[in-house]
């Protein structure tokens, strides 16, 4: 868990930022997203200020980034193929954060992820 979330995740968002991809208007707009959002109690809130913070997370609160935040914060905000990038990996994540899986779903976790690399890498 700690690699793909404090690894890749955390990574993958900071080449955004790196590379202008996100600035701070579009954290802004990530965070009022976020704010927006109602999830259960035992879910979490992620931190205020997610722009000065991304740095911060711990591995759950990244995995709860991941899985459940990102896609609507992030829709519209990232380039297309960024965006349809980044779904790719969520879904791997989403897949990957259950209790058990079926040898099914390590198959295909294992195809996703192989797409995501090679399209992450272009």
């Amino acid at each position: 868990m700690h690699n793909m979330y404090l690894g890749t995740a955390r990574h993958v968002v900071s080449i955004w930022k790196d590379r202008g991809i996100l600035g701070n208007a579009d954290f802004d707009i990530i965070q009022t997203r976020i704010d927006s959002m109602l999830v259960p109690i035992k879910i979490g809130r992620l931190p205020h200020k997610i722009s000065s913070k991304f740095s911060e997370l711990t591995a759950d609160q990244w995995r709860n980034w991941t899985n459940i935040y990102s896609l609507y914060a992030l829709k519209g905000i990232l380039p297309e193929r960024d965006y349809r990038c980044w779904t790719i990996f969520v879904e791997v994540s989403i897949i990957l954060s259950q209790s058990s899986l079926s040898y099914h779903e390590i198959l295909l976790a294992d195809t996703k992820l192989i797409e995501f690399y090679k399209m992450f890498e272009d």
